[in-house]
């Protein structure tokens, strides 16, 4: 995947992240007016959340409801640094120093 074309899809899952954050919910038809994407484009952000993330109906998203997230969170960090190639400029990172971040 091209530099521009990954900072691009980083910028659009952590929009989304703060969207799901602040409003609960997101929908897909909403994501790709706003980010002008295909409607493919779009599923694949969205996978790429899948692990804190369900599909509510009507092309409508949300955060896992908190009785799941407990198990979860301890790789959120983690995820998020593999989506955004966070090794490139925290090359001695760990566990440690993603958890500490939350």
């Amino acid at each position: 995947m091209a530099d521009s074309t990954r900072s691009r899809s980083a910028e659009r899952i952590v929009d989304i992240l703060m969207e799901l954050q602040n409003y609960g919910v997101v929908s897909r038809y909403h994501l790709m007016q706003k980010f002008n994407i295909t409607e493919r484009t779009a599923y694949r952000d969205l996978n790429m959340l899948s692990l804190f993330i369900e599909g509510c109906g009507n092309g409508k998203y949300r955060l896992i409801p908190s009785k799941f997230q407990n198990n979860i969170y301890d790789t959120m960090a983690s995820t998020l640094a593999k989506l955004l190639d966070a090794d490139a400029v925290f090359p001695d990172r760990d566990e440690y120093f993603w958890n500490s971040l939350e």
